[in-house]
């Protein structure tokens, strides 16, 4: 579909982008027929995983992120309205913030699985586990926050 090619064209520009390069990359996303909210979601979605995956990139990120803020497409919803990607970009900070909440329930729920082990060799299995799932969220909460950092500063 016309929504798979944009989203695909966008991960191989944000694969290649550096600091120094990002606006002639940059240049190559505002050319693409991103026309749907679909695909502008997609974008948002795909800029989100690079910035949350790379914080030392988060600049850059925000940079492209406030140069595509008023791109307009019409709703999926109500084809009358229409969506931006500033709008859009707003809501998907919200929902990453609100899976920040809700991972400390899975954190709690994996305390509690290790408190009840019942060998030591699946406690040991299960409190790597809980570390692990405790770094993963800590690096998607702090580079989320940075993000927003960085996009609140262009």
């Amino acid at each position: 579909s016309a929504t798979d090619v944009v989203l695909k064209t966008v991960r191989g520009i944000l694969n290649k982008m550096t600091p120094a390069s990002h606006e002639r990359f940059l240049a190559k996303i505002l050319a693409l027929e991103i026309n749907s909210e679909e695909s502008l979601s997609g974008v948002i979605k795909l800029f989100f995983e690079k910035a949350l995956d790379e914080p030392i990139y988060a600049a850059t990120y925000a940079q492209m992120c406030q140069a595509l803020a008023t791109k307009q497409v019409a709703s999926s919803t109500d084809p009358t309205e229409s969506v931006t990607f500033r709008k859009l970009l707003l809501s998907r900070c919200q929902k990453v913030f609100q899976k920040d909440s809700d991972s400390l329930v899975d954190v709690e729920k994996k305390r509690e699985e290790v408190e009840k082990a019942d060998t030591k060799e699946k406690k040991k299995l299960l409190e790597t586990e809980l570390y692990d799932l405790v770094e993963r969220n800590r690096r998607i909460t702090l580079g989320n926050i940075k993000f927003i950092g960085e996009l609140y500063k262009v």
